[in-house]
């Protein structure tokens, strides 16, 4: 649709947006490129209040352009204000007529095993807290989170986004939702993801302490917890060049959890290799072979040639 979108009109699709939605609305701070963006003011992302990343609008900057993967998907930047003005512009039909407004948040599919038809343009339609109607959407691409709830009937706005994003802390806006709608509900205290925990725990503690960690994990994050927590923050060690022997300790635990999985081998190997120990790093690449991961070839190669 955004592709018919350029071919119809003659432009970009941001120039498009820009033109017939962000600045009628009165938003200089929403689009990927044309804004004059304050590089001061550019949020850096920390997935799961972890993994540092840059803003976003630095790497379109880079490129130069969007690429199809988001243009009309999403990666749109702005600012709580701006997406206050966006409310307003739909609220009093300043960017689309009645009758197109009307479209936009008519149920036209399901997108729930209750097949329902809950889903219009863009927007999902449905009723929650007290059978009050709701429009909403919410989007991440795993750092960056954000929701926005409207309720119509009650005048109510939510516009809720986070740069360290976790499973902690998604659903935020619909908690701030429930506070205000049901006067009898009570939040429960917000707990620190797995990730950003076990995070803590590893600069506080010696890796002779991997036991005691592996026990607070599964008491307090059951859920959570898998082969994916120690490999994502083991390889983030050695990006960073920092605790190379917890990183070490934190692949030894999954091989022992997770013994068949060829990844995981691969990753032990990455952890032996970075903490100089050759002969070691070589036979978890032979193993992570044995189990399938293709990738450990090459570095088995060059590892036995150096």
């Amino acid at each position: 649709m955004g592709r018919i979108i350029e071919l119809s009109s003659g432009q970009s699709y941001e120039t498009f947006l820009n033109e017939y939605l962000f600045a009628p609305a009165g938003m200089k701070q929403t689009g990927y490129l044309l804004p004059k963006w304050d590089t001061k003011q550019m949020s850096r992302g920390y997935n799961r209040n972890v993994l540092e990343t840059d803003p976003t609008i630095t790497r379109y900057q880079k490129d130069g352009d969007i690429t199809w993967h988001l243009k009309a998907n999403g990666g749109i930047n702005s600012t709580q204000n701006d997406m206050l003005l966006w409310y307003k512009a739909l609220k009093t039909n300043t960017i689309l007529s009645k009758e197109s407004f009307k479209k936009l948040t008519t149920p036209y599919i399901s997108m729930n095993s209750k097949k329902t038809h809950n889903y219009g343009y863009g927007w999902v339609i449905n009723e929650s807290i007290s059978n009050t109607l709701r429009f909403s959407h919410n989007g991440s691409n795993g750092t960056f989170s954000h929701t926005i709830l409207w309720y119509p009937k009650t005048h109510t706005y939510i516009v809720y986004s986070t740069n360290a994003n976790s499973t902690k802390v998604e659903n935020i806006a619909y908690v701030v939702a429930k506070i205000i709608l049901d006067k009898s509900y009570v939040p429960k205290p917000i707990k620190d993801n797995i990730y950003s925990f076990t995070m803590s725990y590893i600069n506080q503690h010696s890796k002779d302490k991997s036991n005691a960690l592996a026990a607070l994990l599964k008491e307090n994050y059951a859920d959570d917890f898998n082969s994916g927590l120690f490999n994502t923050i083991g390889n983030l060690l050695l990006k960073s060049n920092e605790n190379l022997n917890w990183a070490l300790e934190l692949f030894k635990m999954n091989v022992q959890l997770y013994p068949e999985d060829g990844n995981l081998w691969d990753s032990l190997g990455d952890g032996y290799n970075a903490n100089n120990l050759k002969e070691d790093a070589i036979k978890s690449y032979q193993k992570a072979i044995e189990f399938g991961n293709i990738d450990s070839q090459k570095k088995l190669t060059e590892l036995i040639k150096n």
